[in-house]
């Protein structure tokens, strides 16, 4: 269980990580943080009128906060809450619980009881430091990753655990080029393979920025990332129309896109025009073929013919 207290000092790490030019994505699950923290318990769509994002978005950010050791329950009404927020404004320190803890033991209680007073009470502080320490440890990552991207500077993956067969976690020398919009992955340029790969920040044991490491064989160019995660050469100039509800969709998946959209008409069909150059199709494609009915796309020919063969492709009955 979370102790109110560490939970505060959870936020109050994730705030710095906020004000150090972090993608907008780590805001957004700060606030969500800190209303899961307040009592009482919020349903899915209380939780998207106050971020002013979707239900969609809500349900995404809830699995982050979970993959970071966060333990987000659901009550029976269907309202979300933090398992070890309190319900009242009261509660022990840590320090408090510590002293109470010492305080059983001398009191000539049996072991027995003494577990069932310290469950009842919330007082498993052991549990609690262990956890919050994997929270801390996350987060400090997700800072360090966040400043590689922003500086192109290699990081040290302490213990990566890929998931082929047989391999054995090891150290790997990374330059990290973006950070998903779901903060569960980097994508990173791999010196010693020349390539560029997918690593889950949840197989990293720990990250240790590398600022004045010299690597030999470095292209003359790192790779790009654009909005959708492609990796390559950003030559390929697309321009979307969008209705005001899949706009807000676009930015709230996919942040980078947020500075290169622009209100294009307002009151009709199609908002707002999105205009920006890609590595490939793909990624912006799976993006509009999931909004088909409000996305119309004006440019470029390449991308209108790729859509028209997946959507060609697709087996409805």
């Amino acid at each position: 269980m979370f102790e109110q207290s560490s939970l505060k000092d959870t936020g109050c790490i994730l705030f710095n990580v906020m004000k150090e030019s972090v993608p907008v994505p780590v805001v957004r699950v700060f606030s969500l943080i800190e209303k899961l923290m307040q009592f009482p318990p919020k349903r899915i769509d209380e939780l998207a009128d106050r971020l002013n994002v979707s239900n969609s978005t809500i349900y995404k950010d809830i699995e982050v906060v979970r993959s970071i050791g966060m333990p987000v329950e659901r009550d029976s009404r269907r309202r979300y809450y933090f398992s070890g927020t309190p319900e009242k404004a009261q509660a022990f320190t840590l320090g408090e619980k510590k002293e109470i803890i010492s305080a059983l033991k001398l009191g000539g209680l049996s072991a027995a009881l003494q577990s069932k007073l310290k469950l009842k009470l919330g007082l498993e502080t052991l549990a609690d430091s262990l956890e919050y320490a994997h929270v801390a440890r996350q987060v400090s990552m997700l800072r360090i990753l966040s400043h590689a991207v922003e500086g192109k500077s290699a990081v040290l993956l302490h213990g990566y655990r890929s998931v082929s067969v047989g391999s054995l976690n090891r150290d790997r020398v990374v330059i990290p080029l973006y950070l998903d919009e779901r903060l569960m992955a980097i994508y990173a340029y791999v010196p010693d393979k020349s390539r560029v790969q997918i690593f889950k920040i949840n197989r990293m044991e720990a990250v240790d920025p590398m600022d004045s490491i010299q690597l030999s064989n470095l292209p003359s160019d790192l790779p790009e990332i654009d909005a959708f995660g492609m990796a390559g050469k950003k030559e390929l100039e697309v321009s979307l129309l969008l209705s005001r509800r899949a706009a807000a969709l676009l930015t709230e998946e996919h942040g980078m896109t947020k500075d290169k959209l622009v209100i294009y008409r307002e009151n009709a069909d199609y908002e707002c025009r999105y205009v920006d150059r890609v590595c490939a199709y793909e990624g912006i494609g799976r993006f509009v073929l999931g909004l088909l009915h409000e996305i119309k796309i004006e440019s470029d020919d390449g991308l209108k013919k790729y859509l028209a063969s997946r959507i060609a492709a697709q087996k409805i009955f």
